[in-house]
């Protein structure tokens, strides 16, 4: 396929045959181009609105997203069929010959890393068969990636009853594989090798494809999106941060969302005043990897507190588990990409294990009393109910008579369940109670603070 000028491909590409309502307190939209790319500053609903789109289509969501997505109400049609995100209907159910995929970069790199780390790797993988590209595809691998490969080879590695890929590539001036690539090199293949697998009428979703990737190739690879995107009537749905991305595109492909006290919205997009207020900025040094979405609130807070400039320059990633930070962790520096994990407290009391590791990048342990924030901030509801009813503008004794209706209460899903009752944002109240949680402990806040900022240079 060759590359096409740029205004030819955002000029010709067709609309969808998906036609996408989101309706929130009366308030319509409507998502029906083959590339939909969602933006919005942090916190504003953009994972939990591609969740919710996930669902509809009948990809599988945890439990937790599944909470997330109750009060954002979908419309989806298709082929005269129409479907919500709250009934139970998925569009597979109707349509099984449909392929979805669901493309997340730090899940490639995950995947990537499980396959590298086993022992004889080099044995195991003689076992599969390795594919040459044509050269006309390796001309567009080297407009995506801007390396001057002679050669590409990929390998489809069936690993726990998934497909890893592993790639190897020629180039003038050396040789080598997946287990030397940078990740963006990596990510930037997979993508590439997935889109190229892809059937015609097929539904994909890409969450924020800028991580690992330089300036560059953010801008060629959505060029080249729109391009195969046309060529086989894919359906495409981006999240993003990144300020190259939204220069690039057109702006009728770019959705704008925002969260306001009555729920999600889109708000009218300018292009220049958009990445004004979203406060873009290229110079990303690194990213701060947290357990769960609660550290990643309680690490926001802080950082705001201290030095909010610093988000822009280490943007928080929630991962699944203090196990998965593990893995990021022990990735070789030489890829190009600082990674700072930062544990929940408890982890505090296997800090021997965890020194145990071949860690290539420095990690720290979030401030806290109990063993995880969501026990610290249970405390501080019972303690702070006045300020909680007050701040929310609910009433106290039904605060009250939740906090004791829910005692005991697994701390996962504490305080969905208390917002759900209450019909308030959850962001809200744990915003409140991380403001209580930092006036009482403004000392190990601080020596967290100082921690961070003395070993990192900030």
């Amino acid at each position: 396929m060759r590359i096409a000028k740029k205004s030819d491909v955002w000029r010709k590409i067709e609309n969808s045959e998906f036609n996408i309502e989101l309706k929130i307190n009366d308030e319509d939209f409507l998502l029906n181009e083959r590339l939909n790319i969602i933006t919005g500053m942090n916190g504003c609903g953009k994972t939990t609105f591609l969740n919710s789109l996930k669902s509809i289509f009948g990809l599988r969501i945890t439990k937790t997203e599944v909470q997330k997505i109750q009060d954002l109400q979908i419309n989806l049609s298709f082929k005269t069929k129409k479907y919500r995100n709250l009934d139970g209907e998925r569009v597979l159910d109707k349509n099984t010959n449909l392929s979805i995929i669901d493309l997340d970069p730090f899940k490639i790199i995950e995947e990537l890393n499980q396959l590298i780390s086993q022992d004889e790797l080099e044995e195991y993988l003689n076992q599969f068969e390795i594919h040459e590209y044509p050269k006309e595809e390796v001309t567009i691998l080297k407009y995506l990636l801007q390396k001057n490969y002679e050669n590409v080879k990929v390998m489809e590695v069936l690993d726990d009853d998934k497909s890893v890929y592993f790639f190897e590539v020629i180039t003038k001036i050396c040789n080598y594989n997946s287990t030397k690539m940078g990740m963006g090199e990596y990510v930037m293949l997979y993508y590439y090798h997935k889109l190229q697998l892809m059937e015609e009428n097929s539904v994909v979703f890409i969450e924020e494809p800028e991580n690992f990737i330089n300036v560059k190739s953010q801008k060629n690879f959505l060029n080249y999106l729109v391009q195969v995107a046309s060529k086989k009537k894919l359906t495409i749905f981006l999240t993003t941060h990144s300020p190259f991305l939204i220069e690039e595109a057109f702006s009728q492909h770019i959705h704008l969302l925002k969260y306001e006290e009555e729920g999600l919205k889109k708000e009218k997009f300018s292009k220049v005043l958009t990445l004004k207020k979203l406060g873009l900025e290229p110079k990303i040094q690194g990213y701060f990897l947290v357990e769960d979405k609660k550290a990643e609130a309680l690490l926001t807070h802080i950082i705001r507190i201290k030095n909010e400039e610093l988000l822009k320059k280490y943007p928080i990633k929630s991962l699944d588990g203090h196990s998965d930070i593990s893995k990021i962790m022990m990735t070789s520096k030489e890829i190009g990409v600082n990674f700072i994990g930062i544990y929940d407290f408890d982890m505090k009391e296997k800090k021997s294990e965890i020194k145990s590791k071949s860690f290539n990048h420095k990690h720290f342990f979030l401030p806290g009393i109990k063993e995880n924030i969501e026990e610290d901030l249970i405390d501080i509801l019972a303690e702070e109910v006045d300020v909680v009813s007050k701040n929310l503008k609910i009433n106290q004794e039904t605060l009250r008579s939740l906090i004791d209706e829910n005692c005991g209460e697994n701390y996962h899903d504490y305080f969905s369940k208390i917002s759900k009752e209450l019909n308030v944002p959850e962001e809200a109240l744990i915003e409140i109670l991380l403001i209580k949680f930092s006036e009482k402990n403004k000392k190990i806040i601080e020596n967290f603070y100082e921690e961070l900022k003395t070993n990192l240079n900030f």
